[in-house]
């Protein structure tokens, strides 16, 4: 079940919780500022994951405005779908900036913060698809 708290119409177009789908807006525009920014640095693993982090939780907030702004077009299935991808690619996002800490809070263990990362990731993406929430 789909849960807004507002309803909009502009200009024959209905948007859903329009405050948050500006927000994602906004977010997205700042990301992928950083990204731009930080893929011109030389960077090293690990800070060179916070490119990464920048880039994907900038995408995942780009699909997050027809998730929060445009669910009154999408089928639930559908947006489902696209809500299960968003949060995916925000979790990509933030698995690089943990394995970018990890790798400098944890020096000598820094193939088990990966690894333990990847199980992380692999387990949320499939948990969040088999409940659905």
């Amino acid at each position: 079940m789909m849960h807004y708290t507002t309803e909009i119409d502009i200009a024959g177009i209905i948007v859903r919780d329009p405050i948050t789908a500006i927000t994602n807006l906004a977010i997205f525009a700042f990301g992928i500022g950083c990204y731009r920014r930080l893929r011109k640095e030389d960077i090293e693993f690990p800070n060179k994951n916070w490119t990464f982090f920048f880039l994907f939780v900038a995408i995942s907030s780009l699909i997050g405005t027809i998730v929060h702004g445009f669910s009154f077009y999408t089928t639930p299935e559908v947006h489902f779908h696209i809500w299960w991808l968003m949060c995916v690619i925000q979790g990509l996002g933030i698995s690089f900036a943990q394995v970018g800490v990890g790798s400098c809070v944890f020096t000598k263990h820094k193939s088990a913060v990966g690894i333990f990362v990847i199980v992380q990731f692999l387990a949320f993406a499939i948990l969040l698809y088999t409940t659905r929430s």
